[in-house]
C-alpha cells in the first residue's frame, strides 16, 4: 500500500495490483471486493500487463505492488497460492462425448491467444501430448474476442474456465479438461508481504 497506515491505525493509500488478464474477472472481482470491505480507505488500481510483459515483470519493476496470476519464473519475487484453476474446451457445436477431450481439436479449427502466452502454452503442449498440433485459424490478443468468435463458429477454443461468463451464450458448449489445471495466487517482494500484515 503507497501511503500505508492512517490515523486509527487503519490502512490507507493505493494499492497497484497487477493481473493477468484471464483473471480479471474471477477471482479478481471477489478479492478487490473483499479488500475493500476491510480496508475501505485504500484505493485499488487495477493494471494489466502490455503485449510484451507479464504481470510478474510489473510487480519486478515496482510499478505494482501485487500481481495476481501464475507462479512467475522470476525468483526474486515471492508468491503464494490462493488456488487452482481448471481448462476448458469449448465447441461452437458439440458432436458427442469425445468433445470433452483435448483429442477433439485435431480435425477442427481453433481460436487461441498469441503464441508464448500463459493460455496458448497449455494449448500447444496438451495437444503435442496428445500427438497433434491444433490448427489455428485466427490468434486473438484481444482474449475478450475468443468466446464470442466460438459463438459465432470460427473454431473451437481451450480458456481458463475464469475466462467463461456468469452465464455462458447456450449457443456455446463446454467441458472441464481433465488434468489441465493452473495455480493462481499473488505475487510480490517480500517487503510488500511485510507492510500489508
Amino acid at each position: 500500500v503507497r501511503d500505508a497506515i492512517g490515523s486509527g491505525g487503519r490502512l490507507v493509500g493505493r494499492v497497484d495490483l497487477a493481473v493477468q488478464p484471464t483473471l480479471a474477472v474471477r477471482p479478481t472481482v471477489e478479492i478487490v471486493a473483499r479488500l475493500r470491505l476491510e480496508h475501505p480507505d485504500v484505493v485499488v488500481r487495477l493494471v494489466s500487463p502490455a503485449d510484451d510483459e507479464t504481470v510478474a515483470d510489473l510487480v519486478a519493476s515496482g510499478r505494482c505492488e501485487l500481481g495476481l496470476g501464475e507462479r512467475p519464473t522470476d525468483r526474486t519475487l515471492r508468491w503464494q497460492r490462493i488456488g487452482v484453476e481448471e481448462y476448458v474446451i469449448l465447441h461452437p457445436r458439440w458432436q458427442g462425448e469425445e468433445d470433452g477431450r483435448i483429442e477433439s481439436l485435431a480435425d477442427r479449427p481453433v481460436v487461441a491467444p498469441p503464441a508464448g502466452t500463459p493460455t496458448r502454452l497449455v494449448l500447444d503442449e496438451a495437444c503435442a501430448r496428445a500427438g497433434f498440433s491444433p490448427r489455428v485459424v485466427v490468434e486473438a490478443d484481444h482474449r475478450d474476442a475468443i468466446l464470442p468468435l466460438v459463438v459465432a463458429g470460427v473454431g473451437s477454443a481451450v480458456l481458463p474456465a475464469s475466462s467463461l461468463p456468469l452465464h455462458p451464450d447456450p449457443g456455446v458448449r463446454w467441458a472441464a479438461l481433465p488434468g489441465l489445471r493452473r495455480s493462481i495466487g499473488v505475487q510480490h517482494h517480500d517487503d510488500v508481504a511485510s507492510a500489508g500484515r
